[in-house]
């Protein structure tokens, strides 16, 4: 009998791999961190001080050049606004899909169509703030073109309000 269990051993390829990977470890090399790997050699890192860039003649131009357009486009918008208003006031309390309400709506359309150009300046000074370093110039700049966008987001959205009101 204990040659027919040999021959089943051996005869099953995988049964034998198997005993065969229980037998001892051999003197391998162990996978464990070495004493010199605990601690770190490198020296610890160097904050860089940069010292304030003097400013540059090119990006005060470019800013002074998006605040112009951003104040252009405002008033451009602002006149559209005024028609815009006078069109919701001729709808208001109109039904909806009435000759008024449509014409009312074409102009709210065409006023938020004029806010492309603020929020296109407000989206380049976003960029530039990115890009190069913080000045106080171009803080104020977003701040003022921000508030021209957001004064401007806020009229339309009024007017929506007061054109679906019943």
């Amino acid at each position: 009998m204990h040659s027919r269990l040999r021959l089943v051993l051996l005869s099953s390829p995988a049964l034998f791999l198997s005993l065969a990977a229980c037998e001892g470890v051999a003197d391998h090399p162990s996978l464990a961190p070495r004493a010199i790997e605990r601690f770190s050699v490198a020296p610890p890192p160097v904050e860089e001080v940069q010292a304030p860039l003097p400013p540059d003649a090119d990006r005060a131009a470019r800013i002074a050049a998006l605040i112009d357009r951003a104040n252009g486009a405002d008033a451009r918008f602002q006149t559209e606004l005024a028609e815009t208003r006078g069109s919701v006031g001729v709808a208001s309390g109109a039904a909806v899909g009435s000759e008024a309400w449509v014409v009312a709506q074409q102009a709210i359309s065409r006023a938020d169509a004029r806010r492309t150009a603020v929020s296109e300046s407000l989206a380049d000074l976003d960029r530039m703030q990115i890009d190069g370093p913080e000045s106080q110039a171009l803080d104020q700049a977003l701040a003022s073109v921000s508030a021209l966008e957001q004064g401007e987001r806020s009229a339309l959205l009024a007017l929506r309000d007061r054109l679906s009101a019943p």
